[in-house]
């Protein structure tokens, strides 16, 4: 799917800075809020996750995705309103969906970019943003490409036809 270049447009995917022995880390990120935090350890698990699925380990590439995603869902729950934090959630979805649809798993992979957009989508109907909509429009490209290229099923055309959100007055 197209999250690379997704996570390189939000800035995402910069490199961590470098530190020697793990006193300087721990110093280093003693001083960080919990945001901050959350969102390093979501770039630390999905960079560890990113390296076992190039080295082929599948087991290890989805619990570190996991671990990603129960980062993100820590981020997003804390602040549904911050771009980094919906950026994490939708990007560790991804990595799901494209970790599932490596392995054969097709209906998997449906069901994680299901669930991307169905939360977002739900969200914006809850409390609308405009920093939610660039990740929502993801979402459903994300979901329009693997209809197009596997095939829809009633649950994908349904969420396919979900009116846009729109914007209310003030926003």
């Amino acid at each position: 799917m197209n999250k690379q270049l997704y996570t390189e447009s939000k800035g995402l995917s910069q490199p961590l800075p470098e530190t020697s022995g793990q006193a300087t880390h721990s110093a280093q990120h003693s001083d960080m809020d919990p945001t901050q935090r959350g969102l390093l350890q979501w770039k630390h698990c999905t960079r560890f996750a990113n390296q076992a699925l190039r080295d082929h380990q599948l087991v290890l590439a989805e619990q570190g995705y996991l671990k990603a995603l129960a980062y993100a869902e820590q981020l997003k729950a804390a602040d549904q309103t911050q771009d980094p934090h919906l950026a994490a959630f939708v990007i560790s979805v991804h990595n799901l969906a494209d970790l599932a649809l490596q392995a054969g798993k097709l209906s998997q992979a449906r069901q994680w970019l299901h669930r991307a957009f169905t939360e977002l989508w739900q969200q914006a109907q809850q409390q609308p943003s405009a920093v939610l909509l660039p990740h929502l429009q993801v979402c459903r490209q994300e979901l329009a490409f693997f209809c197009q290229t596997f095939g829809a099923n009633p649950q994908s055309t349904a969420l396919m036809q979900l009116p846009w959100p729109g914007l209310g007055p003030g926003h």
